[in-house]
């Protein structure tokens, strides 16, 4: 980089990833000496909170600096209506001298998950626009891993070039058969995560602006379908696993808010591979295997 008065700033993100997976946290079932280091180097934090258990909600308030009742993101499914000339953190960083850029998920609007097919991958060029009018100066895009096999982002096209994306769209749909646990059907570097990293890294080796860096590193995973590359599942040592949380009669009240996703039928994500759509019927094996691929 020529700007060496600026700080390069890269914000590196990842999808439902409990503290309680990570080493320095007390992990030990699988290593991570690279987030260690990170938090030994660094601030390591007893207690953060999102706001918001959904993945948009809580994106835009990344993006907007509010809380989901200011921005009216509340919910996975419900239109945003903002002024698209508001501030925003890539405009932010813009206005101080920096190029904005975006390498991963950004799933800021509603996906038309009707419009989803098992046997097809559909256009997606509307919603990387949508991102790119925010302030994105470049974007490579991977806007999770079953949109990735849902529409075309910019990381379907290149696994569909490679020859990969019918395999992984096949496994991701078969929800029933696999409880959307399954070793990623591909070689290593074309899974999504590794596609990220590999992007980010480029992007950052070639930077040659007099523009200072900012680079979102966004990755999907470990977010489901937990799809590790086969070979990373002889990394875990499921033995010294932590062992797993689980409250008896925690959703034997009906008025729990999950209390049909557990008993059934529920209509959340989890339980559409359920037996009889309730997680209760997942089996003890079922859950050992997800976590180990988890991670």
């Amino acid at each position: 980089m020529s700007d060496t008065t600026r700080p390069a700033i890269v914000l590196i993100t990842a999808d439902e990833l409990i503290r309680e997976a990570i080493g320095c946290y007390g992990n030990a079932a699988v290593p991570t000496p690279n987030l260690d280091r990170l938090a030994q180097r660094g601030t390591r934090f007893d207690r953060a909170y999102s706001s918001s258990p959904w993945c948009l909600p809580a994106r835009w308030s990344l993006l907007s600096g509010k809380l989901p009742h200011a921005s009216g993101a509340y919910s996975n499914f419900r239109p945003v209506t903002t002024d698209p000339e508001s501030p925003n953190l890539y405009r932010t960083v813009r206005d101080h001298g920096y190029t904005a850029a975006h390498i991963g998920k950004c799933h800021y609007y509603p996906v038309p998950y009707g419009e989803t097919r098992a046997d097809r991958t559909l256009p997606y060029d509307s919603f990387r626009d949508s991102y790119l009018r925010l302030g994105i100066d470049h974007l490579d895009l991977q806007d999770d891993k079953q949109v990735s096999v849902w529409f075309y982002d910019d990381y379907a096209k290149e696994l569909d070039a490679a020859g990969y994306l019918g395999a992984y769209r096949d496994a991701t749909w078969q929800r029933l058969e696999n409880g959307r646990v399954f070793p990623f059907p591909g070689p290593d570097e074309w899974h999504p995560d590794s596609w990220v990293g590999r992007k980010a890294v480029d992007y950052i080796n070639g930077y040659r602006s007099d523009q200072g860096l900012f680079l979102w590193a966004s990755f999907s995973g470990p977010h489901y379908p937990i799809d590790p590359p086969a070979a990373y599942l002889d990394r875990v040592d499921m033995s010294r696993d932590l062992e797993r949380v689980v409250v008896p009669g925690e959703f034997d009240d009906p008025a729990r808010l999950h209390y049909r996703s557990f008993n059934g039928p529920g209509g959340i994500d989890g339980c559409a591979g359920a037996p009889e759509g309730a997680c209760r019927n997942y089996t003890d094996d079922y859950w050992v295997s997800f976590r180990r691929h988890y991670y």
